[in-house]
């Protein structure tokens, strides 16, 4: 049986506790000893710092696996005396029902955002969803957010919490030698609070706080009065500085040999609970992060439609692990990768052939450099912790997209692992000149009369009125849109005469007196003019009479809203 004290219930024993209420519990299979602990180092920034370690669901789903059957009417035998559950709590001036944290919801306010937290929504929300919804606005994790509230009040495990529990869930503004302020109680304002001042602590490391990150500190045993003193810790990390400015001691020897259990008159037991309930629940808090910043990348290119370039991006790995791109050398690692963003994995319409896939415009380091951004490192396959990697791709642009202002999003993610975010993500604005091809009907042949079964040769010639030249040759242009004449009215209608593409390529380019030929007979430039000259042949099957036909300058391959450029014009056949 699992025996504890309610901290509300024994303040004489708030000496001892020091700034949680101990908990006696069994020793998982995997039980963590005094030789794992690391009083520097209590939980990875990476674990600390993350808005999308569990979803609401799994939220629910762990907090129903550690209470399955609430102690609704308090039938069982109180752990503290005084006969049933419901009996000690009515001693205590409270009735029943109890409402365990898995089943328990209230209307939240709503919090715009501000420097700390990003904003929240008010309304009907269940305990699970309030501890998404704060992790996912102040950055902290939501696994740290359900081991705060089993630390403090051992809330997640507790069959019968009462309501003042509620009131002070996280411990929040609850100071081991003072009441409670009841301004911030409530369940939703203790969770918020305490998530929002871990991310005031971290962006104020020097505005007076106790503890630092990266330096030496004291840090106490117990609390002053007891004259226990305390031991130098060199902090490591922010997450760890948060933790003892919010919980300021440490555990002593005693403590730690007894990692389950009590310690003597001087032992603490906040921050090794943190730990030590982390690890049981999650593992370990200390393994290695893999976290980005964003560093620089290429200007915003602009580009016409059809063409591509290339772009990059760089991060800096401020996490404590190194980043693997070849998996050769380090087979069943997970890879860095860089991924369309918002959403995450979301197929790109700038992707060129060359992209890993659709949503991975790159499967490796184009570089990595040490932290100065300019030092080539000596594994281009690896970034170490502060180093930068750089990530360089082709994008395409479609003649299927529109002229514009695109933003487009990446980041970097760790492939393949249940928590791929690393932090951070940047985008590129890419600006889309759409070809502005244009034609206006300048002359042609005159309307001939065939016999039956005979031929004749004609042309119509069109201006180029545009901003942009005309290609024929794919050959020699390739990648070019190129300019045809084409059956029209419908476009690309069968023709009694010839087929729907009567003339692929100019037969001639003149220049804008119509007489002198251009340089270049593949080329019609603004201003320019194009002839093309096709034969039309009457079927020998064909009735007598007059016929129009039509065609129109067209440019291949753009979207049917514009590959028509230019006015129809019209041959009148005449057919004996």
């Amino acid at each position: 049986m699992r025996v504890y004290f309610k901290a509300s219930y024994l303040p004489l024993l708030l000496t001892l506790i020091v700034g949680a209420f101990i908990m006696l519990t069994p020793k998982p299979t995997q039980a963590v000893s005094a030789s794992d602990w690391r009083a520097g180092n209590i939980i990875d920034d990476g674990l600390f710092y993350s808005n999308n370690d569990m979803s609401a669901d799994q939220i629910q789903a762990f907090l129903n696996s550690k209470v399955p059957v609430c102690d609704t009417w308090g039938t069982k035998p109180s752990e503290l005396g005084g006969g049933t559950r419901a009996q000690y709590a009515a001693s205590k001036g409270y009735s029943t029902p109890f409402t365990c944290l898995k089943d328990y919801s209230m209307t939240t306010p709503g919090y715009s955002a501000d420097g700390y937290c990003g904003a929240i929504n008010g309304g009907l929300r269940s305990a699970a969803q309030i501890i998404k919804d704060v992790s996912s606005a102040c950055g902290i994790g939501s696994k740290v957010l359900l081991v705060l509230l089993q630390k403090e009040q051992g809330f997640v495990t507790d069959e019968w919490p009462l309501p003042n529990q509620y009131q002070k869930a996280t411990g929040y503004a609850c100071p081991d030698t003072a009441p409670c302020d009841s301004q911030y109680a409530g369940f939703f304002n203790q969770v918020y609070r305490a998530a929002r001042i871990y991310k005031v602590y971290r962006a104020n490391p020097n505005s007076g706080y106790r503890y630092k990150a990266r330096q030496n500190n004291s840090v106490l045993w117990n609390v002053e009065s007891t004259g226990c003193g305390g031991g130098n810790v060199y902090i490591e990390n922010d997450a760890t500085a948060g933790l003892y400015i919010y919980t300021p001691y440490q555990p002593n020897q005693a403590a730690l040999n007894n990692m389950y259990g009590t310690g003597d008159r001087c032992s603490a037991y906040g921050n090794r609970n943190f730990w030590r309930m982390y690890s049981d629940w999650f593992g370990n808090p200390n393994a290695p992060s893999f976290r980005a910043s964003y560093h620089s990348q290429s200007s915003y290119p602009v580009i016409d439609t059809g063409q591509a370039i290339s772009v990059f991006f760089q991060f800096k790995n401020t996490g404590s692990a190194f980043w693997k791109d070849d998996l050769t050398t380090f087979p069943g690692y997970h890879p860095v990768r860089m991924a369309n963003s918002s959403p995450i994995n979301r197929g790109s319409m700038f992707r060129a052939n060359n992209w890993a896939s659709p949503s991975r415009p790159t499967g490796f380091f184009s570089a990595v450099y040490e932290s100065d951004g300019v030092t080539k490192a000596a594994d281009q396959h690896t970034a170490y912790p502060g180093q930068i990697a750089r990530f360089e791709f082709t994008i395409n642009v479609d003649p299927s997209i529109q002229g514009g202002v695109y933003r487009e999003y990446f980041q970097p993610v760790l492939e393949g692992a249940s928590n791929w975010d690393m932090g951070t993500w940047a985008y590129i604005d890419i600006g889309v000149n759409h070809p502005n091809y244009k034609a206006g009907f300048h002359s042609q042949a005159g309307y001939p009369t065939l016999n039956r079964g005979s031929s004749t040769y004609t042309f119509i010639r069109y201006t180029n009125t545009g901003n942009e030249p005309w290609y024929d040759d794919e050959s020699v242009f390739p990648g070019k849109t190129p300019i045809h004449l084409a059956t029209t009215w419908p476009i690309n209608r069968a023709s009694w005469f010839t087929g729907s593409r009567p003339a692929l390529k100019f037969y001639k380019v003149l220049l804008s007196d119509g007489v002198t030929l251009a340089p270049n007979q593949h080329v019609v430039r603004p201003g320019q003019m194009a002839e093309f000259a096709f034969t039309i042949t009457a079927p020998s099957n064909m009735p007598t009479g007059v016929y129009k036909e039509y065609f129109e300058v067209v440019a291949e391959g753009a979207p049917w809203n514009k590959w028509s450029i230019g006015p129809a014009a019209w041959l009148q056949v005449t057919v004996n």
